[in-house]
Formats: structure tokens, C-alpha cells, sequence
């Protein structure tokens, strides 16, 4: 700074410091090139406020870029842990398609020299379709690791809700099916594409169905819809995810999306799944709410806007 106050042409410079919570920060600076007027004591005292807001605008600005960083990183653990929780499921549901694969292998030799066709055309077609669902799963996996930048680096897209929804029931059933839970899923024909991230979405779905596994009891359903709003069809999207379990007492709905609040057990859930649930919908526009009867079970409603048109410019989630 030395070094620019001796190369400014002017009479008179006036400079402040910029001084936040850990020091100075910089400094504001005025200077009379552009006239002959010189400084007079209340200068100071009006450059010392404008020193004041900037501190502040600019300490500010430094916390919300940390508190967004939190957040991002915060949620990448999450979705972290949920690719831990599936990935025993997904060995088996990929171990699976691989059998059929071995079998068909193993008898394509001898099949080849009797000239088989009806073995041919029923495996080959068999072994391309598993192929393909193993390929699938291993997607869906890979879109819900997202990127080493962070969730807040990809940007927001048309995405099709409903598939998001099978891709989370494909990746789930297995680990559900475990606890003796099933899942019913129901999409409607129709349902448009919202606008968002499709991992953030993911974690969305799969965050919910399990929250709602885990409160079911052996033998129960869960059951996730997904649809157009009744009451606002040409604007939003409308996913529900419903359990039969016990249902969330009164005293507990109001701290259902707090941090750090559960009603499980020490080692079997860490608070934040629905936290980040209501932090990537909101991200996304949308709103979540949720009923609850003691005995009946609970519902999760998700709203998300729907796509815009070709001419409205897709925001950054």
C-alpha cells in the first residue's frame, strides 16, 4: 500500500483501517484529485462510518461463505454414510445379475456346437438385461457420490422425480428388505421434471424411505407416491413418503428437522438425515412438511417446483 500512496497525485490522502475481529483487514481511502478541496476533521468522522459498514458487509460476506462450506460438507458426510448403510445391499443386488451372467458363460461352449438357438436368443437376451442392471446400479451409486468439488458446484437441470424415485428404490429394497420392510412405490403417468440436482435428490429419497423403514415394524410398508400437487398441478411436483409405524409424538414434531435431534438410539442415527433433507429442499425451492398420528404412522409431503419453461435460466443449487 506504501507503495501506491507514493504513486497517487494528490494534495491530501485520507486513510482508515478497515479493523475487524481478528485485526485489520484493509483500508479505505480517499484523496482529493479531483479538486482542490482539502479534508476537514468531519471527513474522518464520516470515512471512520463508511469504514464501520464495510467491516461488517465484509465480515458477513466471510460467514456466509463459511456457513455454506459447512453445509456442503456437512452434507457430502451424510450422503457418505448412506452409500456405507446400501453398500451391503448393493454387493447383493449386484452378485445377483453376475450368477446369470457365470451360467450363461459356462454354457455358452457347449450351447455354440449343438446350435441352440432358443438358448441364444432367451440367455443373450437375459445377459444384456442384466448387464444393464448392474449398469444401472452402479450409476445411481456413482450420481449419488456426486463430485469431489462439493454438491453446491453442479448445477441445477430439468430431472425426472419419478426416476429418481426408482433409482432410490433400487439402491434401498435390498437394505430394507433386510429389517423385513417393503416399499410400494406409486408414480404417476404424466408427473413433469423439476429443476434441480439429481444427487442432492437422491439423498432426498433415500434419506426419507430409510428414516421411514426404520420406524416400521417387521412385515411393514412403506410406501412412497410421487405426483402432481392436487392443489397446484401446473406448479409443483408432490412426493409423499408414508410408514405405519408408532408416529412421532406432539412434543417431538416441532424438533423433526432440528440438528443433532433423534429418537433412535445413540449408535443408530446421527440427527442430521432430515436436517439435510429440509436444507436440499429448501435449496431447491420447494417445502416439506409432515403429519403424524401415535399409532398410525407418518407421512413426509416434499414439494418441488416444477421445470421452467425453455426461456427462464436455470439457477445454481
Amino acid at each position: 500500500m506504501r507503495k501506491w500512496l507514493t504513486e497517487v497525485s494528490a494534495d491530501e490522502i485520507l486513510v482508515v483501517p478497515l479493523t475487524g475481529k481478528k485485526g485489520v483487514i484493509g483500508a479505505l481511502t480517499v484523496d482529493n484529485r479531483c479538486g482542490s478541496r482539502r479534508f476537514v476533521p468531519q471527513d474522518s468522522g464520516l470515512l471512520d462510518g463508511l469504514a464501520t459498514q464495510a467491516v461488517i458487509a465484509l465480515e458477513n460476506a466471510r460467514l456466509v461463505k463459511a456457513l455454506r462450506e459447512s453445509r456442503a460438507q456437512v452434507q457430502r458426510a451424510d450422503r457418505m454414510g448412506t452409500l456405507g448403510t446400501l453398500a451391503a445391499g448393493l454387493a447383493h443386488e449386484i452378485n445377483n445379475p453376475l450368477v446369470s451372467l457365470n451360467t450363461f458363460l459356462n454354457l455358452a461352449p457347449e450351447m455354440r456346437n449343438q446350435s441352440d438357438e432358443s438358448f441364444w436368443s432367451e440367455y443373450h437376451g437375459l445377459a444384456l438385461g442384466e448387464l444393464e442392471r448392474i449398469r444401472g446400479l452402479v450409476g445411481t451409486m456413482s450420481r449419488l457420490g456426486g463430485s469431489e468439488s462439493g454438491v453446491r458446484s453442479n448445477p441445477a437441470c430439468p430431472v425426472d422425480l419419478g426416476e429418481v424415485a426408482r433409482e432410490g428404490i433400487q439402491l434401498i429394497e435390498r437394505q430394507v428388505s433386510v429389517a423385513r420392510v417393503s416399499l410400494a412405490l406409486d408414480i404417476d403417468e404424466g408427473v413433469p421434471t423439476v429443476l434441480g440436482v439429481r444427487d442432492q435428490l437422491h439423498q432426498v429419497v433415500l434419506n426419507l424411505v430409510l428414516n421411514a423403514a426404520d420406524a416400521s415394524a417387521p412385515e411393514g410398508v412403506v410406501e412412497l407416491t410421487v405426483s402432481r400437487d392436487s392443489a397446484h398441478p401446473a406448479e409443483w411436483a408432490l412426493m409423499e413418503v408414508r410408514d405405519h409405524g408408532e408416529g412421532i409424538s406432539g412434543d417431538h414434531l416441532e424438533k423433526v428437522f432440528d440438528p443433532f435431534f433423534t429418537t433412535k438410539g445413540p449408535d443408530q442415527g446421527s440427527g442430521l438425515g432430515l436436517m439435510i433433507v429440509h436444507q436440499i429442499v429448501a435449496d431447491h425451492g420447494g417445502n416439506i412438511e409432515l403429519s403424524s398420528e401415535m399409532g398410525l404412522g407418518t407421512t413426509f409431503r416434499v414439494r418441488l417446483p416444477l421445470a421452467p419453461g425453455p426461456k427462464t435460466n436455470p439457477l445454481t443449487a
